[in-house]
């Protein structure tokens, strides 16, 4: 089957190649599981936020899953150094020293600070609504570094699931009840949020391009590097008297190590193979299924019928994008760069 999934992987090809029937199901499998995780963190932080701070929170997830991806580099190296066989040895790291520094000032330190303070000054709906664009961002940002316009099917596939997803929450909220009064502040935090965090998918998705060593040794670094300003904003809502309980600490263990970690191993393997549009559409089916996951476990309610439509428009464009199609004639002035999407 033809799809953008296939197109975003035919690395320097002149034309989009079919993935093998084995290769498009490990994809869809690894988008799911991703998905999945990705509704359980959300599910995993509001228990763990009970009693503590968000600050806590965003350090001991992070901390917990900084230890165990150290651990995974640490085997791989030590497997890499017993490797007799060439063909064994992966090589070395994509990334630079300096390239991981300034991904995780923007995909984790960064963003964490301003999406938190979005959140604390303007309410959690204008920060979602805003960040749930973003999309649109790593459509914008792909097409600058590609210096060619997106496909129409791309761009109006693209448009249509992100108001699909401003639609669901929008549906499901209290309106203006839900905007805290610093809404400009809120919007202009927010938005600094989602154009890091598209920054950072874009920049990783094109530095580890057709990267097929061990995922662990690469983000390491990343998450390493962004780990250390939480850790000061943490100490210091300890110092102010918040609380940290051994239940806690236990939650935030689970959560770092059994949620988090195959989360940003899926996560940055399927940006280093598919790209990164596809992976930010992913984003927008998290928040219907916490809705989903949350109702079936007692903790809210069902889905509104406008909350379904949302999510059926989502879907729509989604599968515009990534869903498939036709397999277009091979041009004699096609460019690799027009061949991946």
């Amino acid at each position: 089957m033809n799809t953008t999934l296939a197109q975003d992987t035919s690395h320097g090809a002149r034309r989009p190649r079919r993935l093998p029937g084995a290769a498009t199901a490990r994809l869809c499998l690894l988008a799911t599981t991703l998905v999945v995780l990705q509704s359980l963190t959300w599910l995993a932080v509001r228990v763990a936020l009970d009693g503590t701070s968000t600050a806590i929170v965003s350090a001991g997830r992070v901390g917990f899953t900084v230890v165990a991806l150290g651990l995974l580099t640490v085997n791989h190296r030590r497997t890499e150094s017993h490797a007799h066989d060439s063909q064994q040895h992966t090589g070395a790291r994509p990334l630079r020293h300096w390239q991981a520094a300034a991904l995780s000032v923007a995909g984790v330190s960064g963003y964490t600070a301003l999406s938190t303070v979005a959140v604390q000054v303007s309410g959690t709906l204008l920060p979602a609504l805003i960040v749930s664009t973003g999309p649109l961002w790593v459509l914008v940002l792909v097409s600058l570094r590609r210096r060619s316009a997106p496909g129409r099917a791309k761009a109006l596939g693209t448009l249509v699931a992100v108001v699909g997803g401003a639609f669901f929450l929008l549906a499901g909220s209290q309106g203006v009840h839900e905007v805290g009064a610093s809404s400009v502040l809120g919007t202009l935090l927010a938005v600094g949020a989602v154009l890091l965090m598209s920054v950072y998918t874009v920049a990783f998705a094109a530095l580890t391009r057709g990267y097929q060593g061990p995922m662990a040794p690469v983000i390491t670094p990343i998450y390493a590097w962004g780990l250390a300003p939480l850790v000061v904003w943490a100490l210091t809502d300890l110092l102010r008297g918040a609380r940290l309980t051994p239940t806690t600490l236990a939650v935030l263990a689970a959560l770092g190590l059994l949620v988090y970690l195959p989360v940003y191993l899926i996560q940055h393997r399927l940006l280093a193979e598919i790209g990164a549009h596809p992976v930010s559409l992913l984003g927008l089916a998290v928040s219907p299924l916490v809705a989903v996951e949350t109702a079936g476990l007692g903790l809210g309610l069902w889905p509104s019928s406008l909350q379904w439509l949302a999510i059926a428009i989502t879907l729509a464009g989604t599968a515009i994008v990534i869903g498939p199609r036709r397999r277009p004639k091979e041009s004699p002035s096609e460019s690799p760069k027009d061949a991946t999407a």
